[in-house]
């Protein structure tokens, strides 16, 4: 693996060019820290003219303002549901935050329910530790991955609708409960609570 590969810029480059092409109108990225993939995102839909960024971060070290970002300084599990029932569904999301078991089934349950019919999941980190989440998502709803360097892709079937706005909290606790359970199956104890 070269160095570009291990430092992560290989998926982020390739991510972002991903989204140069697609033109989305709102990608919602989870996982900040220093900025390195929110400014290559940012840089894209700057490309393209379109479309607009929301992050999720609890303690991000980029904070610089942009016209197509929005940051909000919380966990997924407190913020995601917001976003959706302000913006509708997502056209892009991208997991980069906690990758630990509770935090991926999370994220990728819900990114499945929130994320428009014919929308994209992008995860970073797919390999992370031994507790298999993405591959165990992907499998579960029959998906074909693509690689971005390390990372991996997926598109929700055009026929898999979104929630409507009576059924988020009930999405978010079966994602939760699920992930809580995954995360005790792979000896983690679960840290979030809705």
């Amino acid at each position: 693996m070269s160095s570009e590969d291990s430092s992560g810029y290989r998926w982020q480059d390739e991510a972002a060019a991903f989204l140069r092409i697609l033109c989305p109108g709102l990608v919602v990225e989870t996982g900040v820290s220093d900025g390195v993939s929110t400014i290559r995102f940012l840089a894209a839909l700057d490309a393209a003219q379109h479309g607009k960024l929301i992050s999720i971060d609890p303690s991000p070290s980029y904070t610089t303002p942009h016209p197509r970002w929005t940051l909000i300084q919380n966990t997924s599990h407190k913020a995601i549901d917001g976003i959706y029932r302000t913006e509708g569904p997502f056209d892009v999301f991208v997991h980069d935050s906690d990758h630990e078991a509770e935090c991926q089934a999370f994220e990728y349950a819900v990114a499945w329910e929130f994320v428009k019919p014919g929308g994209y999941v992008i995860s970073d980190d797919i390999t992370w530790g031994t507790h298999r989440a993405w591959q165990e998502f992907t499998a579960a709803h029959d998906l074909i991955e693509r690689r971005l360097g390390h990372a991996g892709l997926v598109q929700k079937p055009v026929s898999v609708p979104c929630p409507s706005p009576s059924r988020v909290e009930r999405v978010l606790w079966d994602a939760s409960t699920a992930a809580q359970e995954f995360a005790r199956r792979n000896g983690e104890a679960p840290r979030y609570w809705l």
